[in-house]
């Protein structure tokens, strides 16, 4: 669900995120992102070879305890992020970019 309320804010952002200059915080919440999607990739993709149900909790919790986070805490930092549209974007965008790295 987190997911999609990322999505939602992303696309209110304004057009000029390449100006929106990054904390170390949102570089850190990122990472947390990209991981967030591999994990969540890995798991859909395992399911569709099983012919099963993808559910991925379990990665993610994984994931969030990794970076030292539990769902509470991942959501306190989501926030601020929420609240700024073109920031939030901005942090998507780089998570995008840091999957493609990979």
């Amino acid at each position: 669900m987190p997911t999609l309320v990322f999505s939602v804010a992303a696309c209110q952002a304004p057009q000029s995120v390449d100006q929106i200059e990054l904390s170390a915080q949102d570089s850190s919440f990122a990472d947390i992102l990209s991981d967030l999607h591999f994990a969540d990739a890995s798991v859909y993709t395992e399911a569709l070879e099983l012919n099963t149900e993808a559910t991925s909790s379990e990665a993610r919790d994984s994931i969030l305890a990794l970076h030292g986070l539990d769902e509470v805490s991942f959501m306190t930092l989501a926030e601020p992020l929420i609240n700024e549209p073109g920031r939030l974007l901005a942090v998507y965008n780089l998570a995008l970019d840091r999957a493609q790295d990979r």
